[in-house]
């Protein structure tokens, strides 16, 4: 069936390319890196992503549960409003992670690294927040829904362009702190484009102000971390729990708190 083929092809062709933009993203920041500071640079920043890929964690776990929901149910009403609060579960937990991360990444490189590699420490805050950005596609299916396989592989090529435009700008004046921003600035316009136009085929009801405000909050907190490294751990430890609090505030109305508490309750018996 010739008609068919070319109905598969059309949709399946451009994820290729999409493919090979999204490891291009993966990958870059380590090649440049490599080509201006060393091999030694990207040992650090390696240390620093297996850190950051705590947050991963989260995301596939959204990831496995929200995706047959979608693409079961998506033509039932309630489903894209259950969608936008399953996203503000999400930034809930993920963004105090990633806080996490920033507060304590000091010692958790001490604890599980040499000396050599302590300067990770720097660099795996902005490399969590940019693991969670590129995994938060899954919360705007309107592409997928839609089949626009053409304009995902068009977002993931300009994601992964960004990421190696200002790796060549930043790594040679910032080092491994530009190419982990870097990283963060690709993966932030994945997201954006993501969200704006995915929700031009399937409009998801999300707490855009909440969800706007909570980003904006958790990268105010990785600079004041990132410039203030060395506070003593008291002080670090205030700050995650004034952060979390904030978050929590956000994210999280009063008749939210049931429904949480559900969703936390199957996904441990699961």
């Amino acid at each position: 069936d010739l008609s068919l083929l070319k109905e598969m092809l059309s949709f399946s062709a451009p994820l290729v390319l999409s493919s090979l933009a999204v490891y291009l993203s993966l990958y870059a920041d380590r090649w440049i890196l490599r080509e201006f500071l060393g091999i030694e640079d990207v040992g650090i920043y390696g240390v620093a992503y297996r850190v950051a890929s705590i947050t991963a964690l989260a995301i596939a776990a959204f990831q496995m549960a929200i995706t047959p929901l979608v693409y079961k149910h998506y033509r039932e009403p309630g489903t894209a409003h259950a969608v936008g609060k399953i996203f503000s579960y999400f930034l809930l937990l993920s963004l105090p992670l990633i806080g996490l991360i920033g507060a304590f990444s000091i010692e958790i490189i001490s604890i599980i690294t040499t000396p050599e590699y302590q300067n990770a420490d720097r660099l795996a805050p902005w490399l969590a927040m940019a693991t969670v950005l590129m995994g938060i596609y899954v919360f705007a299916p309107g592409l997928g829904i839609a089949k626009k396989t053409k304009l995902v592989a068009l977002i993931n090529a300009v994601a992964a362009s960004t990421n190696v435009v200002l790796n060549f700008i930043w790594v040679p004046v910032f080092g491994a702190l530009g190419a982990s921003v870097a990283t963060l600035c690709g993966a932030s316009v994945m997201a954006g484009l993501y969200f704006w136009l995915g929700n031009r085929f399937y409009t998801v009801v999300y707490r855009k102000w909440r969800s706007i405000t909570s980003l904006i909050l958790t990268l105010l907190f990785l600079v004041l971390l990132t410039t203030n490294m060395h506070l003593d751990l008291g002080y670090r430890a205030m700050g995650w729990v004034l952060f979390t609090s904030a978050i929590i505030t956000l994210q999280l109305k009063p008749n939210d708190w049931q429904a949480f508490k559900k969703i936390i309750v199957n996904s441990g018996k699961n």
